[in-house]
């Protein structure tokens, strides 16, 4: 994995404006990992995605993360601070392996669900179908047992969906990530949802941001060009922001 430059990570931004969340995934990798590209990191586990993405994020802003939540009880603002090296797992970058579960009468053999599944999803649908449509997808052979007649994915029953999509959560941890929360207003315990691809995005936009306003302020001082500007160590180019404003 490489650190981007300045002037690659907001070219990043700004071509990503209108783009989803998963493919706006796949275009960071695509930059950080280029030896992985970007048909290598649609077909990683959205787990192993998200671990790289996490490495990314410790390169590009720290090991720690902090996120401020309203308690749903009382409202208060609870901060939270946790290291994103508590999160990883280390199987960054690892395609996923094929994986089988049984009951004894239903046999399943299935992979992991990847951003390639979920870029091929429908934009629009309710939660129970686009879920059953994902399942179906990672499905690569089911069998009954007795009499050894091959079953179609969309013929599986429920339960056996349930029990498959708990088999892929135990197999994939950081797919989908809880954070437990706990509110010291009113002692409400709680736990919620992290997605490292929306938390990234959102601390790259306000970096970009705070980026082109420092550009804006060095160009009318200086006259330099976006590119000098950029070109500048960070930590040059905040002692020449602030020898600006003097």
């Amino acid at each position: 994995m490489r650190t981007p430059t300045a002037s690659e990570l907001l070219q990043l931004w700004e071509d990503s404006a209108a783009r989803t969340s998963a493919e706006r995934a796949l275009a960071l990798l695509a930059l950080a990992v280029p030896e992985l590209g970007h048909a290598g990191a649609a077909y990683c586990s959205i787990g192993g995605r998200d671990d790289m993405l996490l490495a990314l994020r410790e390169r590009l802003f720290g090991d720690e993360l902090v996120s401020v939540v309203d308690c749903p009880a009382c409202g208060e603002a609870v901060e939270t601070r946790w290291r994103a090296g508590q999160l990883r797992t280390g199987l960054a970058g690892e395609a996923p392996a094929p994986l089988e579960w049984t009951d004894g009468q239903v046999r399943v053999a299935f992979r992991l669900p990847t951003t390639a599944d979920l870029l091929a999803l429908p934009p629009h649908g309710s939660p129970a179908t686009i879920r059953r449509l994902l399942l179906e997808r990672c499905i690569e052979s089911s069998d009954a047992l007795s009499p050894g007649a091959a079953v179609q994915p969309q013929d599986l029953p429920e339960p056996v969906l349930d029990a498959l999509e708990q088999a892929m959560a135990a197999a994939d941890p950081m797919a989908d990530i809880d954070i437990a929360l706990s509110c010291p207003a009113c002692g409400h315990r709680w736990d919620v949802g992290f997605d490292i691809v929306s938390f990234l995005w959102a601390e790259l936009h306000a970096w970009a941001q705070r980026l082109l306003l420092d550009v804006h302020k060095l160009a009318r001082a200086y006259g330099w060009s976006e590119e000098q500007i950029l070109a500048l160590s960070p930590g040059r180019r905040m002692l020449y922001v602030e020898m600006s404003a003097s």
